[in-house]
């Protein structure tokens, strides 16, 4: 069943929530800011489809909605366009390999204090390989 927002739609998914109609890649005004912030609180995870407009710059003013960025502990990679962007990947050329203690962490759990959220932004996921374990 899908819910929809004076902003955009959910569409509950086994985890979290599919968000439709809306382009993070633009400028988004306060109050829908302010709307997704309560759906990540009450649904855990939101999955932004088709989502194609998404600059580097643009990722990380949007992950400063909510909350200073822990980008020092992270090892950069060439790629890696931003200081505040960690970026991993399985291809060693494309991004970091076997960091945090079992594979990659993003969400600071090796830390004393953890980040309250983390933001992905996915270029290719595969549908067949592992993904980790």
């Amino acid at each position: 069943m899908v819910q929809s927002h004076e902003f955009y739609d959910l569409k509950p998914v086994k985890l979290g929530c599919e968000v439709r109609g809306i382009d993070i890649g633009n400028s988004i005004p306060e109050e829908v800011m302010e709307q997704i912030k309560k759906d990540v609180i009450e649904h855990r995870l939101l999955i932004f489809k088709d989502q194609h407009n998404i600059s580097p710059e643009r990722h990380v003013r949007f992950s400063r909605w909510f909350g200073d960025l822990e980008s020092s502990t992270f090892t950069p990679h060439p790629k890696s366009p931003l200081r505040d962007i960690y970026r991993v990947s399985n291809d060693g050329s494309e991004g970091q390999r076997g960091t945090g203690t079992l594979a990659w962490h993003s969400d600071c759990l090796y830390m004393s204090t953890i980040c309250s959220y983390t933001l992905f932004h996915m270029i290719n996921v595969s549908k067949e390989a592992e993904t980790g374990k």
